[in-house]
């Protein structure tokens, strides 16, 4: 049934909160529109409501039984609660969602250019 699973493997620890944190940090043209950093039950809370959201769609992108949150990349977690952000009805939520959606962006995309240099640099 959706909505019933268990999403604890889905959680992350403040180890996780402080990566997630370095790469909002490194982004100084988007962290003015996060005064504080959320906490890691805010966190969680969003993670796990894009996961009850997800878990009433068809077109799931995510198998949720084998995902590990400590094994994941921040960037991945960052847009899980970007994602999860959009569900709750809260403006301040919202706007963290924003800003972080922005981060993301810049953040894979230096990602995957990174492993195009590397991938070109070995031909």
């Amino acid at each position: 049934m959706p909505g019933c699973q268990s999403y604890e493997s889905q959680s992350i620890d403040a180890r996780l909160r402080d990566r997630m944190f370095y790469l909002v940090c490194n982004m100084n043209k988007f962290t003015q529109g996060v005064p504080d950093f959320p906490s890691l039950e805010i966190l969680n809370h969003v993670i796990k409501a894009f996961f009850v959201k997800q878990s009433y769609q068809i077109d799931n992108w995510i198998h949720v039984p084998t995902l590990s949150a400590a094994d994941s990349h921040p960037e991945f977690l960052l847009a899980l609660v970007t994602a999860g952000s959009t569900v709750i009805s809260v403006p301040a939520i919202w706007k963290m969602g924003l800003v972080l959606q922005d981060v993301v962006r810049v953040t894979l995309g230096d990602l995957v250019g990174g492993l195009k240099c590397e991938i070109s640099s070995t031909h």
